[in-house]
């Protein structure tokens, strides 16, 4: 007779005291042979762990070709932002750990990229993508010329939306000053950038061409290639009368008359006839078509307190009037809003629902939907474009955009009602630290309402 017996098995895992005794060799210097000199920062380092971590440093170090793999003493030549952070990349290349942080990501994922240490690439962009925010602002600009110039796609999309959604602020901060000529063209040709006034985003043009000059480019053609982006009719009158005593302005009167010409008749009412040229009449069309403007005469607030006390299917309105186009000769007539918000999904009373064979019961219930209805008497045909900006957590009374959702709606005096789903994700209004919310338990709307004509310019 045989007897099988069955062996215990256990998993012995002492990685974290391999991980410290290698660290422990790097911070001594024992068995070193390789010196890094990178800076006036000198490194005791191992070729054997530096090899393992990096493809690149491998092919250094190790290539017949190179005379670092015929040296124990390597110079490597980085840009000062990356020698203040080489010490953490050098100690992550060994262990494995990094405290990462909106001053350090950036000249890491560099270091990464260069020399190929995919694992940290990766956790920079992961931490830039999730932190692109209010308190990332100051970094935003660079983060985005970085992800333009090597390929990041994800992380130069989410860097464009933030900067495009809090426009207003972005050009308040000296960071506005470094962004390249190519990046301020395309937002100063988006409709869809929020700012408080198109005058606001005249003074930070000017201000960024001044800056451009004093660093030996060409003030002339940098004013012509960014003032026709400027959408001058969209200012009020007061704002157009300032521009008379603009220096700026004055300096290149040729251009500037063109556009006041242009302006002085949209405002009264008058014909404006577009050029022959296809590209030039698109190029002027383009000035009377409204951005995101959140001001009183453009928008209105939701302010939602206390939203973990409301009952499914409650409602929190407002009411508000936006003039029928941007002229000031059409200042004092208004089309009326009445704004609906269903902050925990929209209840449908039981009803019967007429069938074939039969008719069908429906019991009713909820639909975990966020969302805003708009409601207007249109006499004739209208169409509009309707914006949602979600406010985020402020920590220095700014106001923050951490989401903007916009639509094209159709009003006429048969379709009167307009509803926008999902606002915001359903299960975020539960959640107290949610980043949809401007304090624990708030929720706080701005809602922009913008005339859409099939012809700009003419009512």
């Amino acid at each position: 007779m045989c007897y099988f017996s069955v062996m215990a098995v256990h998993d012995v895992n002492n990685s974290a005291e391999t991980v410290d005794r290698l660290f422990h060799l790097y911070q001594s210097g024992d068995l070193s042979d390789i010196e890094l000199r990178v800076g006036n920062r000198r490194f005791q380092t191992h070729r054997l762990v530096l090899c393992m971590a990096s493809d690149v440093l491998k092919t250094m170090l190790m290539s017949k070709f190179w005379p670092e793999g015929r040296s124990n003493r390597v110079v490597l030549r980085e840009d000062p932002e990356c020698v203040a952070v080489f010490e953490h990349f050098l100690q992550y290349l060994y262990t494995g750990k990094i405290v990462l942080n909106q001053f350090v990501v950036l000249p890491l994922l560099i270091l990464a990229d260069k020399y190929n240490v995919s694992h940290l690439s990766k956790s920079c962009l992961k931490y830039m993508c999730a932190h692109c925010c209010q308190d990332t602002i100051h970094h935003v600009i660079s983060w985005l010329h970085y992800a333009i110039i090597c390929g990041h796609k994800q992380l130069e999309d989410i860097c464009n939306v933030f900067i495009t959604n809090n426009f207003d602020n972005i050009i308040d901060i000296e960071e506005f000053l470094s962004i390249s000529k190519e990046g301020l063209l395309k937002f100063l040709s988006c409709s869809d950038i929020v700012v408080s006034s198109e005058y606001k985003l005249y003074i930070a043009m000017k201000k960024w061409i001044y800056n451009a000059a004093s660093e030996g480019e060409l003030e002339k053609p940098l004013f012509h290639a960014l003032v026709k982006h400027i959408r001058f009719p969209m200012m009020q009158l007061q704002s157009l009368l300032k521009l008379e005593a603009d220096p700026l302005m004055s300096k290149h009167k040729t251009i500037s008359l063109r556009h006041m010409f242009v302006c002085m008749k949209y405002h009264t009412g008058s014909k404006i006839d577009f050029p022959p040229k296809f590209l030039q009449a698109l190029e002027m069309q383009k000035q009377f078509v409204p951005r995101i403007y959140p001001t009183e005469i453009w928008s209105t607030e939701i302010y939602v307190e206390n939203v973990s006390t409301l009952f499914e299917g409650q409602v929190r309105g407002a009411f508000f009037s936006t003039p029928i186009t941007h002229s000031d000769k059409d200042e004092f007539t208004h089309h009326d809003w009445n704004v609906m918000f269903y902050p925990k999904g929209v209840r449908y009373e039981p009803c019967l629902m007429i069938g074939v064979p039969q008719n069908l019961m429906n019991p009713g219930g909820m639909f975990k939907s966020v969302r805003l209805a708009f409601c207007t008497n249109c006499l004739k045909e209208t169409r509009f474009k309707i914006t949602v900006l979600v406010l985020g957590p402020s920590k220095d009374n700014k106001d923050y955009i951490c989401k903007a959702i916009s639509k094209y709606a159709l009003f006429d005096s048969n379709c009167t009602r307009f509803n926008l789903e999902h606002v915001i994700p359903f299960e975020e209004i539960y959640k107290l630290n949610s980043p949809y919310k401007v304090h624990k338990d708030t929720l706080h709307l701005k809602i922009v309402i913008r005339p859409i004509y099939p012809v700009f310019g003419k009512k």
